[in-house]
């Protein structure tokens, strides 16, 4: 990117490109047990913009790890997205929005290990996919930046002992990176567990070309 005409270049690109919350085959799917019956519920990322208000309205609850770190009441926020925000997939039938009159009724009756699904599932949507796509390009940055330090034309440039000059590092002396905010790392799931890997978390897909692990 060079100055602001690079970056209207970058917005221009980015523009063209489906949002998570725009783009009809981006979900995650939550197996149910209602009664005696299996149902699939489905869940899509709602406006980046809606879920900034929400959070930022949001407050967190005092001694919880996850609130602090996140400065919002997660579970608080993600059972309220997640009303509005799932649907219910029955065989050949096109997906259904679930209305909140029904959501009244379906709460109360689902397991708690199926509730924190649904909890991990609209978290990964919203707060850890956009997290984890920072994330890759703050390492992807990285990399840049420690191959040209550690290039020949740069040790030229900067040798040691030149005036002015100390010998040139590569970060990685470092050992550990220095950024201790919450998108320096993977973000923890309303359960409790670092989404780390694809066995994590329920599974972000992408019908018709694969699946895509909410980690991607």
């Amino acid at each position: 990117m060079t100055g602001l005409a690079g970056l209207s270049q970058l917005i221009d690109t980015t523009s063209k490109t489906p949002r998570p919350d725009r783009d009809p085959n981006m979900h995650v799917d939550v197996a149910a047990l209602v009664g005696e019956h299996l149902v699939s519920l489905r869940f899509r990322a709602i406006d980046p913009e809606e879920w900034a208000r929400r959070t930022y309205e949001s407050t967190p609850q005092p001694g919880v790890e996850k609130d602090q770190t996140f400065k919002y009441n997660v579970r608080e926020v993600a059972k309220d997205v997640a009303q509005v925000s799932g649907y219910l997939v029955d065989e050949d039938r096109p997906e259904e929005f679930i209305p909140a009159t029904t959501w009244a009724e379906l709460w109360p009756i689902l397991s708690g290990p199926t509730r924190v699904d649904i909890f991990n599932a609209v978290f990964i949507l919203n707060q850890g996919m956009p997290q984890m796509r920072t994330i890759a390009a703050k390492k992807a940055r990285l990399r840049t930046l420690e191959q040209s330090a550690d290039s020949p034309e740069s040790l030229e440039s900067h040798p040691a002992g030149s005036a002015g000059g100390s010998p040139v590092r590569s970060s990685k002396s470092s050992g550990t990176s220095k950024d201790a905010s919450p998108a320096s790392s993977p973000p923890a799931s309303p359960s409790g567990t670092a989404n780390r890997s694809p066995r994590s978390s329920p599974r972000a897909k992408k019908t018709g070309t694969g699946d895509r692990t909410a980690s991607r």
